[in-house]
C-alpha cells in the first residue's frame, strides 16, 4: 500500500491505469481493490484522483495571470473537464473557476 501511495504521489502526473499500479503493488487487480477498499476506503485510482485534485487545486492557489482553469486541469491528467470540475466541487465546496477568480481578487 505505501509503495502504491509513493508511485502515485511521484507519478500523478503521468498517464497510470490499474495494470501500472498492479505492477508497482506486485499483487493481482483483484487483491490491489480489496486492499484499498479495506484500509482507505477508496480504490486506486479514486485514490489518484485525489491526489490529482490536491495538486489542481495547490496550482489555482498560486496560479499566474493568465494561467487557465483548463491548462491545469489538463496537466494534471483530467482530460473530461465537466467531470474534472464536478469532482472538485464536490471535494473543495466551489467550482475550480471560483477558486481562480477568488485568488485573483485578492
Amino acid at each position: 500500500m505505501r509503495r502504491v501511495r509513493e508511485f502515485l504521489e511521484a507519478h500523478a502526473q503521468d498517464a497510470i491505469d490499474l495494470a501500472d499500479i498492479s505492477r508497482v503493488a506486485g499483487v493481482p487487480l483483484r487483491t490491489l481493490h480489496h486492499q484499498f477498499r479495506h484500509s482507505l476506503g477508496v480504490t486506486p485510482l479514486q485514490l489518484l484522483r485525489d491526489i490529482r485534485l490536491e495538486r489542481v487545486r495547490a496550482n489555482l492557489l498560486s496560479a499566474p495571470e493568465g494561467r487557465s482553469v483548463t491548462s491545469v486541469a489538463l496537466d494534471w491528467g483530467f482530460d473530461h473537464l465537466g467531470r474534472f470540475a464536478a469532482s472538485y466541487k464536490q471535494r473543495f465546496g466551489e467550482t475550480p473557476r471560483a477558486t481562480l477568480k477568488r485568488i485573483r481578487a485578492n
